[in-house]
């Protein structure tokens, strides 16, 4: 999962449970979009047509944004099934 404020990822994090728990977030808006890591290095890679006909990897976005307010600790239920 990327976390991503002004097109620019602030935080990933892998989705190895159902649950995810960060605490410690700064204040702010953000956008959520899943990312299908094939080679697990945490990071959306371009894919390769020349070299290799390797696709890019798929990040899609989640419709949903998360806005953190300071001193906030409230839990957020995201459904990410089918993404």
């Amino acid at each position: 999962m990327q976390f991503v404020v002004n097109k620019e990822v602030v935080y990933s994090a892998p989705l190895t449970e159902a649950q995810f728990i960060r605490p410690l977030f700064l204040p702010g808006e953000y956008k959520l979009r899943i990312l299908r890591d094939r080679n697990g290095n945490g990071v959306w890679d371009p894919g390769d047509f020349f070299g290799g006909r390797i696709q890019p990897e798929v990040a899609k976005p989640v419709s949903r944004t998360i806005n953190v307010k300071p001193g906030s600790d409230f839990p957020i239920d995201i459904d990410v099934t089918g993404l």
